[in-house]
């Protein structure tokens, strides 16, 4: 959907399925660090909070001013009983302009403004609510105030190499065509999803311009079906592609907090020391009998000793490697879950959330391998939740925590845009990791 607001395009992705209200969680008011625009800080200082607030309004950190929060409660305008201050006496249109957006968000496109999702809002993955459309003039409003934006940059379908806009727009036309098609289970879509990523990431682009690369897309879909079913059988996890995995896992959960980012130069150091510590001791722990021959152990790959892993989500009890490895894919919530896989897929796909500005810079297919390598650390991490659970397989809850933990970093945490991530990245492209990691940590 399409529609104009001051000569600039906003581009609203169409995903019937996705709905949103506010239903009030204030996870927006206590998680996410709200950035100011200077209108924001300007009508703050006019309603005249700081004689009537414990601490100030806002602080900067960094380049940057944010709405401050208190210790242990959030936004220092939330208050006991969930509402906003500012809400409250001077309604929702007084608001800073990140709060009236949230989880909506807009990144500058060639001829406006492109709008994405935050999967982080409980809401979202929930899909509770209105049509998106319904927010349309909202957003209209809202992107009246933003200041006029414009990606200089071009977008890149692979390192050095320009994307037209005829290859934009098929790139996203035809992948979400396949993800679409509900005449294929969403297994199938998903697999079929992991695959193309791979084959379009092993092509060359130096002679495959407009119409060519949409016939190469084009012959590569129908294709799918076919070497689905007629794919060898997929290799076990080797010990090294699991070490890049739990990587790829703790950058995404390592999400900079706001207490954390006030700290200053030491509070940072101490943090990177903390962090490299924390994620050398996860990725090694309950790995060392871990054995690439599938021989001795089956089809896993795994002979996991009672290790413990360190605590990865804030309030969880300690499980064992062991005790992740014995859950089981989803059953009961099985249809559920599949419907969130491919909703997800789908908006990330629609509102192109996985490349250029919107995802530190990078080229299309490289943003393709950074979503489908989401996947596989969703399902490890909803293994996770269900053994500290104690569940036998993934249940739909645990898929939908899993994402929002997930979502909280991609594409805002440095770590995941880093050249170490890119190099993460090309290994399993190499090693054509895609399929074993999701054969073994799949959520369907």
């Amino acid at each position: 959907m399409r529609f104009m607001v001051s000569g600039s395009m906003i581009h609203l992705p169409q995903l019937p399925r996705q709905r949103f209200s506010c239903h009030s969680c204030t996870y927006c008011c206590r998680e996410p660090i709200l950035h100011l625009i200077p209108a924001d800080r300007r009508r703050i200082d006019q309603q005249d909070w700081v004689k009537r607030l414990p601490a100030a309004p806002y602080v900067r950190l960094g380049q940057h001013w944010v709405l401050n929060q208190l210790p242990g409660q959030g936004c220092i305008f939330l208050q006991a009983d969930g509402r906003c201050r500012i809400h409250a006496e001077y309604g929702a249109a007084e608001k800073p302009l990140g709060c009236q957006l949230f989880p909506f968000v807009l990144w500058p496109a060639e001829s406006g403004w492109r709008v994405g999702l935050r999967y982080d809002c409980p809401t979202v993955t929930l899909s509770r609510g209105a049509e998106l459309s319904a927010h349309a003039s909202d957003l209209r409003r809202l992107a009246e105030q933003l200041p006029a934006l414009r990606n200089t940059r071009p977008i890149r379908l692979a390192n050095g190499r320009i994307a037209s806009e005829l290859e934009q727009q098929a790139l996203i036309q035809q992948v979400d065509r396949w993800l679409a098609n509900e005449l294929r289970s969403p297994d199938e879509r998903v697999r079929g999803f992991i695959l193309l990523v791979q084959l379009l990431s092993d092509a060359k682009y130096d002679r495959l311009e407009d119409e060519r690369f949409v016939e190469l897309l084009e012959i590569l879909i129908a294709a799918l079906p076919e070497e689905l079913a007629v794919a060898p059988a997929i290799a076990p996890v080797t010990r090294r592609m699991e070490v890049l995995l739990r990587q790829q896992l703790f950058a995404h959960l390592e999400a900079l907090r706001f207490a954390e980012a006030r700290r200053g130069w030491v509070g940072k150091l101490s943090r990177m020391l903390s962090q490299f510590r924390r994620g050398r001791q996860f990725t090694r722990l309950g790995i060392d009998e871990f054995t690439e021959s599938s021989a001795t152990h089956g089809a896993t790959g795994f002979s996991p000793r009672e290790a413990e892993i360190p605590q990865l989500v804030p309030g969880h009890p300690t499980i064992s490697f062991r005790a992740l490895y014995r859950i089981q894919q989803a059953d009961q919530d099985r249809a559920e879950i599949g419907e969130l896989l491919i909703r997800y897929l789908r908006a990330q796909l629609l509102s192109h959330a996985f490349y250029g500005p919107a995802y530190y810079d990078w080229p299309m297919i490289t943003g393709l391998q950074a979503l489908a390598a989401r996947l596989k650390v969703w399902g490890w991490l909803a293994r996770y939740l269900a053994a500290a659970d104690q569940q036998s397989e993934i249940h739909l809850t645990h898929a939908q925590r899993a994402i929002q933990y997930i979502a909280r970093a991609a594409g805002i945490s440095p770590a995941l845009g880093s050249r170490t991530e890119r190099w993460r990245l090309e290994y399993f492209r190499l090693h054509q990791a895609g399929a074993m990691l999701w054969n073994r940590y799949h959520l369907l």
